[in-house]
């Protein structure tokens, strides 16, 4: 992990892990035989039944199409000996996040025989043979066939909190609602999916679970489609009951303003924007007063657009809390302080501004409380102009050896897990990143990833957030993170051979609506009509 990236301007980018239940197709075609590309110093290991059934596929693999393709990206079959920074990756910390990876994909038919082999891997030069025996390369392009897109960075963040309401304690960190009900639109009938919907409570963990209705049935809920928007990345519409009829859940503007919001409350802290840096990243830790810390990670969202707001960090340091980057990090303090800069005044020249106000000389007469006043109300206004908001849980792993939990079920591995858009690239699998950090004499950041985790806004073919870790020094590389990079990612041989018949396999290599949806099939993430 690299820590001297520069910092460069880039646009907020969203919330972390959305627990998103969009599918993947299973997809990927070769041209070419493929390579091996086995260090030589690697002697060879014996056959498992996977790489004969991987190499029994790749027979005349030189007569299909080259080009892989699906609605949101485009594959070409490459080599590992063209891999830039493949040899020099020191793959010691990898095989860790590999192995995280696995306790979601072993469930998988083809990936139980691949994952006893990770589990079984002595040393990184043995994982590289394994990855280069059994998977096939693929490089990830745009739509438009450009390789290059962006990387940006995230963490887990630390607050000040505590468990009861006091003092300057006073901004609740909400659980899911109990009055939010999720409905997938997928389970709709086609003919409802552009108009009005009938369903009805239909159970779920906490049953607040919507399904659609049958004929005849009794009590039946009301939900005009047309007032959603029906998005392919996350297909769970948040619904609030009125009577017999469901509407959109409720707005930021509309949680921050009740008295007494339907929604059990984890802890209490001290600042606003914090909570919003926090939900931006997806989860975070809060300090107690007695030193304890309480983990917290991403539940639900209410399901409205996510409109970022700039934020700027103790010392005017601005955060790039999820795609947005302009740093000069110089805070040293665990617990981070930040400022919607929309909200704070323009600083003049000889008043600069500290902690976001300045001298009363500098705005007439206001005293410093009214100053204070009308910073907290403008703070609110601009608060309000981003309608999504994130609710937390409690974390299960309270320790603070491993990473929070991402859309894999598993915990992230600082420097070697990446956030993408599961419709392009199938969580769990192996992600070779190679991005461009900054002036000719930093080295490229390259290096074997794992696709681990989702982003409301991580949407496209080479676009990634690269995971930095907690706390505030990795909250200041992941400010700095803000490249240009290319991806490639690696897939199991047996399944590429499935893809040679499926209409992924084209010669023109054309994206479009008439693509499948998803690189692979996956029911929870990503899954083609």
């Amino acid at each position: 992990m690299r820590t001297d990236l520069q910092p460069a301007p880039a646009l907020l980018v969203p919330f972390r892990r959305w627990a998103l239940a969009a599918g993947c197709c299973l997809a990927v075609s070769a041209c070419s035989l493929w390579r091996e590309g086995r260090s030589p110093d690697v002697p060879e290991a014996p056959a498992s039944p996977t790489s004969v059934s991987a190499r029994a596929a790749t027979v005349a693999l030189d007569t299909v199409a080259k080009d892989i393709t699906t609605r949101h990206a485009l594959f070409k079959v490459s080599s590992f000996d063209a891999l830039p920074g493949w040899q020099q990756d020191n793959m010691g910390d990898a095989w860790g996040a590999f192995k995280a990876s696995c306790k979601a994909l072993e469930r998988k038919a083809n990936w139980k025989p691949l994952c006893a082999q990770v589990h079984a891997i002595k040393s990184p030069q043995d994982g590289r043979a394994l990855l280069e025996r059994e998977f096939t390369l693929l490089a990830v392009q745009n739509t438009d066939r450009t390789r290059d897109g962006d990387i940006t960075g995230y963490y887990e963040p630390l607050l000040s909190g505590q468990m009861q309401r006091g003092g300057n304690f006073v901004v609740p960190v909400y659980g899911v609602p109990n009055d939010l009900y999720i409905l997938d639109w997928k389970g709709l009938p086609l003919a409802q999916r552009q108009g009005v919907a009938q369903v009805s409570v239909g159970g779920g963990a906490n049953g607040r679970l919507l399904v659609a209705a049958q004929p005849g049935q009794s009590g039946v809920i009301r939900v005009d489609l047309r007032k959603f928007t029906l998005d392919t990345l996350d297909r769970r519409l948040r619904v609030r009951l009125q009577g017999r009829e469901g509407l959109p859940y409720y707005d930021r503007a509309d949680i921050l303003s009740q008295q007494a919001f339907d929604a059990p409350i984890l802890a209490w802290v001290d600042d606003a924007v914090a909570l919003y840096a926090m939900q931006v990243q997806g989860a975070g830790r809060i300090r107690l007063p007695d030193g304890r810390i309480l983990r917290l990670q991403y539940a639900d969202q209410n399901g409205h657009p996510f409109k970022p707001m700039q934020l700027a960090a103790q010392g005017r340091e601005r955060v790039q809390t999820r795609g947005r980057a302009d740093a000069a990090p110089d805070a040293t303090d665990d617990i981070e302080q930040f400022d919607l800069l929309d909200a704070l005044p323009e600083p003049s020249v000889d008043e600069p501004l500290t902690r976001g106000a300045r001298k009363p000389s500098a705005v007439g007469q206001l005293s410093p409380q009214n100053l204070l006043n009308d910073l907290l109300s403008q703070r609110s206004r601009v608060l309000n102009s981003d309608p999504s908001y994130v609710f937390f849980r409690v974390a299960p792993d309270q320790s603070s050896q491993s990473g929070p939990v991402g859309a894999l079920g598993v915990p992230l591995t600082a420097g070697r897990s990446l956030a993408v858009d599961p419709r392009v690239l199938p969580l769990g699998y192996p992600v070779f990143l190679d991005a461009t950090v900054g002036g000719a004499r930093q080295p490229p950041l390259q290096r074997l990833m794992f696709a681990q985790d989702t982003g409301g806004a991580i949407r496209g073919a080479v676009r990634a957030d690269y995971f930095w870790g907690f706390g505030a020094d990795a909250g200041r590389q992941a400010r700095r993170t803000k490249h240009k990079g290319r991806m490639w990612v690696l897939v199991p041989r047996i399944e590429v051979a499935a893809l040679l018949s499926s209409k992924l396999v084209t010669r023109g290599g054309r994206s479009g609506v008439d693509q499948p949806e998803c690189l692979i099939d996956d029911e929870v993430f990503c899954d083609n009509p």
